[in-house]
């Protein structure tokens, strides 16, 4: 029979489990208890049983679905992460449980990768990692599939800064330029730049708010304006193309919306090796070696997250956002101006 004290303890103790989130009547979440309270973090084993607790509740044929969960990660995602804490898997450590049978047993590894990426949203909710290694990003470096969408072409970020001032260079209608150019400083989507609108933007502030309507995820997107895009507009503001009346920033010549395929022509025409999607990976692939937060790099990207944690990035985040474009687009400019100088002053010399 337990005693007062031992009943108190107890007591206690429960308590104790229960502020953490976890139930006291179960013997598996006492042990993740216990070992958050020893280890600090979860390995994914550990986090993953968690979750399958949490959404049993939630499943109509709870029993079936564990087996099932359980199964798919004691065959594929176990043996390689298990026993790892989940704050230490990298998404290498995600491709090298998928890429082995991504071809040969794809629908098997697209369902592993949906149920891992919810062992890692839960463990985002819990701040145990500040980013999801699982995330549909994932797909950009596993193999294709015969007839699947081939991903968008892009220039390494090392030759953005020549793309840009080949650009600069071109005869084509100076609006379609300056919108390439503020397309790629600003990393944003193509039918974003091209509908940007004067009323939208804060030249003072240095903020373009995109309103909901005219963003893929329906929710209004502040971009943070750096000094070489500020540069973009004011030369847009300079020039008078047209008789018309317009809000845009960038109209066509015909007063309407530039369309997508002037875009691509002007790349073409001077031999960019990338589509106009293709500079938000090359940004991408910059920022993450530059090792810029994750959930920063998506905020600027206007990749969206869910619920409380993405209304945290999109505010949080901003003036992050800011140093990371600012630091773009200084990377991308002066990048430029500086190798062209000195390839200058080389030919001068060779000359004399």
């Amino acid at each position: 029979m337990m005693t007062a004290e031992e009943a108190r303890e107890k007591a206690f103790h429960n308590l104790e489990v229960a502020k953490r989130g976890y139930d006291p009547r179960s013997k598996v979440q006492v042990s993740h208890y216990r070992n958050e309270v020893k280890h600090g973090v979860p390995t994914f084993r550990e986090e993953a049983e968690r979750v399958i607790e949490l959404k049993s509740s939630s499943w109509k044929h709870a029993k079936l679905m564990g087996r099932k969960w359980r199964s798919t990660f004691e065959r594929y995602v176990f043996p390689v992460i298990g026993d790892i804490p989940v704050d230490r898997i990298t998404r290498q450590d995600i491709k090298a449980i998928l890429e082995p049978k991504w071809v040969n047993k794809n629908a098997a590894m697209r369902e592993a990768l949906q149920r891992v990426s919810e062992i890692f949203k839960v463990a985002m909710a819990e701040d145990h990692v500040n980013h999801n290694p699982a995330s549909n990003e994932i797909l950009k470096i596993l193999p294709r599939l015969n007839g699947e969408r081939k991903h968008h072409k892009a220039l390494p970020h090392e030759q953005v800064a020549e793309a840009v001032q080949k650009i600069r260079n071109n005869e084509s209608y100076p609006e379609t330029k300056l919108c390439l150019e503020f397309l790629i400083l600003t990393s944003v989507r193509s039918v974003e730049a091209r509908e940007v609108e004067w009323r939208d933007v804060d030249m003072e502030k240095g903020i373009w708010t995109v309103p909901a309507g005219k963003m893929k995820a329906k929710e209004e997107h502040r971009v943070p304006l750096s000094e070489p895009v500020l540069s973009v507009l004011k030369k847009a503001k300079k020039i008078k193309l047209t008789e018309k009346k317009t809000g845009l920033v960038f109209p066509a010549q015909n007063g309407k919306v530039i369309h997508s395929s002037i875009l691509t022509k002007l790349l073409k025409k001077e031999g960019i090796d990338s589509t106009v999607h293709g500079f938000r990976t090359s940004f991408s692939t910059w920022a993450n070696e530059k090792n810029y937060n994750p959930d920063a790099i998506e905020a600027c990207l206007a990749h969206t997250t869910p619920g409380v944690r993405g209304a945290y990035m999109r505010g949080e985040f901003f003036e992050q956002r800011r140093e990371i474009m600012q630091a773009w687009s200084d990377y991308i400019v002066p990048a430029y101006n500086k190798n062209h100088s000195r390839r200058k002053v080389e030919l001068s010399k060779h000359s004399e």
